[in-house]
């Protein structure tokens, strides 16, 4: 499509993508809806319904008229023309222009003037409703739910150092196949490191030992080289729960199946403040999974809450993962000081 052909909204929903440095597929997944729907916006092939307008201008802290959605009126239309009284009386009155694409009911009688404010009433729902939802969502605090971890008892406290740590961390330094993931410990970081291609996972001991179903996990995660890493909980048998950080301040959860060569479904995706951004900087993840419902905490600050009941047991462990802004395909991510608590 010619750009400049392009409505206006759909030119300014692009640019503020672009400026905030999104994918059509970050967009997308904030707003949960396709990356074909934001492609159709951006193109003018289809303009977002009152829902996702509400969204969007949430997202971008943009108004309705700063994104497109509503047309400032001229100076012509702000200008009201009120017609002088006839001086004779009995003179015919002035027929209105016909309208052409809508007929209403005169005016003049009651049951027309209820007939038009409701119309125009139904007309401007939808947009009460965006400008609703745009004010109303910054005013509502999140509230963390209650530190349930608190009361459990602590299985683990690994420092996961190079002289102190558990036997039960998966070491396997010589994988012979090179997108097998490579556990052990950092010449660096005298920590515990996980090194892969794609993404793969390094487990603390196995879904027999450890058949959790409630379970609280943290620990300290730094990516040194690539743009993701996390923690993993319900693994078994290569399926398991993933909570991942990207090196520009961005997270998410998501289920992975290796069934059909490996299915990932993303539960939650966004950005948070309290993660700190760069290489080599380290951040807290926590994640506490009671039976179908995960907590995801960072930094000690509460992030969301996800549920999902087709995973329902398992151990715990780190992951890594290739993402697009780093050129080379293997990620290298230090883990340490590992926390295991389970109810008593």
């Amino acid at each position: 499509m010619d750009v400049s052909s392009s409505p206006r909204w759909s030119t300014l929903l692009k640019e503020e993508r672009i400026a905030r440095n999104w994918r059509q597929k970050d967009l997308a997944e904030q707003l949960g809806t396709s990356i074909l729907t934001i492609k159709r916006w951006e193109q003018g092939h289809q303009q977002p319904s009152a829902f996702y307008r509400a969204k969007l201008c949430s997202l971008f802290e943009k108004s309705p008229l700063e994104l497109g959605f509503l047309e400032e009126p001229s100076v012509s239309e702000k200008q009201t023309t009120i017609p002088a009284t006839p001086a004779d009386q009995t003179a015919e009155p002035e027929k209105p222009a016909p309208m052409t694409h809508l007929r209403l009911p005169p005016v003049c009688s009651k049951k027309g003037a209820v007939l038009v404010g409701l119309l125009c009433l139904l007309c401007l729902l939808p947009l009460a409703f965006g400008l609703f939802m745009v004010r109303a969502a910054p005013s509502r605090p999140v509230t963390p739910p209650p530190r349930v971890w608190q009361s459990w008892s602590q299985l683990l406290n690994d420092p996961l150092e190079e002289t102190r740590h558990s036997r039960a961390w998966q070491v396997d330094t010589n994988a012979s196949d090179p997108t097998d993931a490579q556990c052990g410990f950092s010449t660096v970081s005298q920590t515990y490191q996980i090194q892969a291609q794609g993404l793969n996972y390094c487990a603390y001991g196995n879904s027999l030992v450890n058949p959790w179903v409630d379970v609280a996990y943290s620990a300290d995660v730094a990516i040194h080289q690539g743009d993701w890493g996390g923690l993993i909980v319900h693994l078994r048998q290569g399926d398991y729960y993933y909570f991942g950080i990207r090196i520009d301040g961005s997270y998410l959860f998501m289920r992975h199946q290796r069934e059909g060569g490996g299915q990932d479904a993303v539960l939650l995706s966004g950005t948070a403040s309290t993660i700190v951004q760069g290489r080599d900087q380290w951040n807290t993840l926590l994640i506490v999974a009671q039976a179908s419902v995960f907590q995801l905490w960072m930094n000690g600050q509460y992030l969301a809450t996800a549920s999902d009941g087709v995973l329902h047991q398992g151990t715990v462990g780190v992951a890594a993962c290739v993402g697009r802004s780093d050129s080379s395909p293997l990620t290298q991510v230090w883990v340490r000081h590992a926390l295991i608590w389970r109810p008593k």
